[in-house]
């Protein structure tokens, strides 16, 4: 699962606010084999300034932000997201460049905590709370594809939480999870799978169970 984290709550991090810190903190340390997380090239300039009038000190701002560039990836913003931000209706022009890096790179969530900022939006949208609710509410606590293979009849709610949250990476890995789901008998989740196992106008899905 992608996810573009705003502004805010990164800075709830940075300069430590009391009320919202310790939720942002928890978004920050997620696996990446859960949530990858993503900032936008243009909030890490806010970020930097916003951070600096508070703590006045250029060396120590620099160090935190490259501290959060460990746990955290950097979105490029393109032409386009500028010209679709200045295009749209949106009332504040930096919440609509975020929906749009966000949207442009298919992300998954937007983490805020206005999420009102954002109801034009086509995304998902939590606040961090939210989110981290919305993530233990599986009960699981899985690492790869391959817990699949722990799975169970009982287990077949739990198949499209795996689906949501868990990056697939390379076309090896996606082969085996189709076997998997395939194997264990958890037919009704292939059409979900499709549309992510097209690569180069082959089916993927097809292919896989054709071969056996």
């Amino acid at each position: 699962m992608q996810v573009l984290i705003d502004t805010n709550v990164i800075l709830d991090v940075l300069l430590n606010r009391e009320s919202f810190v310790q939720d942002a903190v928890k978004i920050l340390k997620l696996s990446e084999n859960k949530v990858e997380k993503f900032v936008s090239a243009c909030a890490i300039t806010d970020i930097y300034y916003i951070a600096y009038q508070e703590i006045r000190d250029k060396i120590k701002v620099k160090d935190l932000i490259k501290t959060l560039l460990q746990v955290v990836h950097v979105a490029d913003v393109a032409e386009a997201n500028i010209l679709a931000a200045l295009n749209s209706d949106w009332t504040d022009f930096e919440d609509s460049v975020q929906n749009s890096v966000a949207e442009s790179h298919n992300y998954d969530v937007i983490i805020t905590r206005n999420k009102g900022d954002y109801n034009k939006s086509n995304l998902q949208l939590f606040s961090p709370k939210e989110f981290l609710e919305e993530i233990n509410k599986s009960g699981y606590n899985f690492n790869s594809i391959y817990d699949l293979m722990l799975l169970d009849e009982k287990d077949k709610n739990i198949v499209p939480v795996f689906l949501k949250y868990l990056k697939l990476f390379d076309l090896d890995t996606r082969k085996n999870l189709v076997r998997f789901l395939g194997v264990k008998g958890f037919d009704e989740t292939i059409p979900l799978l499709e549309n992510e196992f097209l690569e180069n106008g082959h089916n993927i899905v097809s292919f896989c169970f054709n071969e056996v």
